[in-house]
């Protein structure tokens, strides 16, 4: 059907990204089958070390709408998270923080085998005292085009994330797909180099080695009654393994390190710094 492979399209090129200000695992990898235009997915993710622990959770909905076939397809994914900061020690940090988010995407087919994407996320970023009263928008616009048909697909384009600490992104690199058994993503922010050790005709597994920009940008409340900005950034290096299924969807696992990890309160101009973390990660997607 020309919808549904449209509408994978347009998943595929997502897959590596983030909506919102605040990333979590990708929820299409790009291995194994086609996703599906309409499903949803969760994922949980728990750092710890140098006395703070941060936990995380998420889930989303997606479903496809054919615009104007065969060059217009829309995608909206609506999602909510959860992230908790557990700290031993002096600072002080946020206990939980929420979003609640919108991704609207649309893609423009450019031929056979080009397409232009752009996308926008209003986010409703905040405490429980916050949550609701402003609002975080990302933006994004990419070109894609398949130097070699099913091989290798190059993208460029930029992204406005949201967030307080890095405002804007590059969204750039390339995807190769040399064999059936190889899968490397050099795609900025997220890149992923796969193998696939198994398979059949309805499921394959695959390793993984990856990173990502990790975390996000809330709007909360400073203790004094003012709206404050807050920032928390990670960069997790893991190992990984999924499974692609025909009928159940897919699932995955990490482990690994996260590195870089720093809070920041914008208005108060202060910064926090942690040592690296134990990084864990897993969820599904149908």
């Amino acid at each position: 059907m020309p919808s549904l492979r449209f509408a994978s399209l347009l998943i595929v090129c997502l897959g590596g990204f983030f909506v919102g200000g605040s990333t979590t695992h990708a929820q299409f990898s790009g291995t194994g089958g086609p996703p599906r235009p309409f499903g949803g997915g969760v994922v949980g993710s728990y750092s710890t070390g140098d006395g703070l622990g941060v936990s995380q959770w998420s889930a989303n909905l997606r479903g496809g709408l054919p615009i104007k076939l065969p060059t217009d397809f829309l995608l909206l994914s609506p999602s909510y998270s959860e992230t908790k900061f557990d700290l031993d020690g002096p600072e002080r940090l946020p206990s939980k923080l929420f979003r609640v988010s919108l991704a609207v995407m649309w893609l423009h087919r450019v031929g056979e085998e080009n397409s232009w994407l752009f996308g926008i996320t209003p986010s409703l970023t905040g405490d429980r005292e916050t949550l609701g009263e402003t609002v975080r928008l990302f933006a994004m616009g990419m070109y894609n085009w398949q130097v070699v048909p099913d091989k290798l697909r190059m993208s460029l384009g930029v992204a406005y994330t949201g967030r307080a600490d890095v405002p804007a992104l590059p969204l750039a690199g390339l995807v190769w797909t040399p064999t059936e058994e190889w899968f490397v993503s050099l795609m900025m922010p997220k890149p992923k180099i796969a193998r696939r050790v198994w398979g059949d005709s309805t499921a394959s597994v695959w390793m993984y080695l990856g990173t990502e920009l990790g975390g996000g940008t809330w709007d909360i409340d400073d203790g004094l009654g003012n709206r404050e900005a807050f920032s928390y950034r990670e960069f997790p290096l893991v190992l990984g393994i999924e499974q692609n299924t025909e009928n159940f969807g897919r699932w995955f696992a990490e482990i690994g390190a996260g590195l870089g990890r720093r809070a920041e309160f914008e208005n108060a101009d202060r910064m926090v710094g942690f040592g690296e973390s134990l990084f864990m990660q897993g969820g599904w997607n149908y």
